[in-house]
């Protein structure tokens, strides 16, 4: 009997071991290998149909994200914002006539004055220049550079454009003030101005002579020794010298030349012909006008120069 609750004990704990070593199943299933999750799609192979789900959900989730961000700032933060209006803009309808609105007159009471608007200003005119200011304006102008000469389109007989001769804009607001100040400089620095005929006219300017009217006006001028130095310009020998010529005559009112200036003022103004303008200046150099003149105008007298070394040669 003993032997027999030995044998059933010893069976039941064995019964029991094997019980406690037996693998107890999962309470939950596995997941099969085509539903794993997506943090799991990057150890899956490159070509498995399962990643490219995946990616293919990402995409339309960013772009689901990228509408609903859209349509917030539209109608949500920015509900002012008039898209018919906005999408319209750049529609240009060229079969639609411009609508235009008439006013009725209780209107026209209520609305506010409009400010009159200043017309613009016109374009200052060009300095006019008188025949003292043409002439001085010229004389400014062939003394500033040897290379200096008028067109040849210009007409002697008309004033000449003050843009050909100034340095200057004769439109500006302080052009008058500018001609004012060159008129004054270029008798200021040139109180004697000659203007010779080096040649002699054809067929005589072969032999190479000089004109005795303006050899002697030189010679008068070189004796007073003067201080500035007398200017001379060779009229024939300049590029220009068919329109200067008949331009210093109606300038100087002296018929040819040679044409004397002291102070801006021609000498011979009255004369006829080139015998009577050079009868004048014998005239006031022998009782001692001309010499009076020059003083007065701006220059001096020096008697211990050597003859023939007082004069400054302008010719081209």
């Amino acid at each position: 009997m003993n032997q027999e609750k030995v044998n059933i004990q010893s069976t039941s704990t064995t019964s029991c071991t094997a019980a406690l070593l037996r693998p107890v199943p999962p309470l939950i299933p596995p997941i099969p290998a085509q539903h794993h999750p997506p943090a799991m799609s990057l150890l899956l192979p490159p070509g498995s149909p399962r990643k490219h789900r995946v990616k293919q959900r990402t995409a339309l989730l960013a772009l689901l994200t990228l509408l609903t961000f859209t349509c917030y700032l539209l109608f949500i933060a920015y509900p002012s914002i008039d898209l018919s209006k906005s999408l319209l803009t750049h529609v240009q309808d060229h079969n639609r006539r411009p609508h235009v609105h008439v006013e009725s007159p209780a209107d026209q009471q209520h609305t506010a004055p409009l400010r009159k608007v200043q017309p613009a200003l016109a374009p200052r005119p060009p300095l006019s220049l008188s025949p003292e200011e043409e002439l001085a304006a010229l004389c400014a102008f062939i003394a500033a550079l040897p290379h200096n000469v008028l067109p040849s389109f210009v007409d002697p007989d008309v004033p000449l454009d003050p843009q050909l001769v100034l340095d200057f804009d004769p439109r500006s607001e302080t052009a008058q003030e500018e001609l004012h100040r060159v008129v004054e400089q270029v008798w200021a620095r040139f109180p004697v101005i000659l203007f010779t005929k080096a040649r002699l006219p054809v067929p005589i300017s072969a032999l190479r002579l000089h004109s005795s009217d303006s050899r002697e006006v030189r010679h008068v001028l070189s004796n007073m020794n003067l201080k500035p130095a007398p200017l001379v310009v060779g009229v024939d020998q300049r590029e220009d010298a068919d329109v200067l010529s008949p331009l210093l005559t109606r300038l100087t009112h002296v018929p040819s030349l040679p044409i004397l200036l002291i102070g801006g003022q021609p000498v011979g103004t009255d004369a006829h012909d080139t015998k009577d303008m050079m009868n004048e200046v014998r005239k006031l150099h022998k009782n001692g006008e001309l010499a009076r003149r020059i003083l007065k105008a701006g220059s001096t007298l020096d008697s211990r120069k050597k003859k023939g070394k007082a004069i400054k040669r302008r010719s081209d």
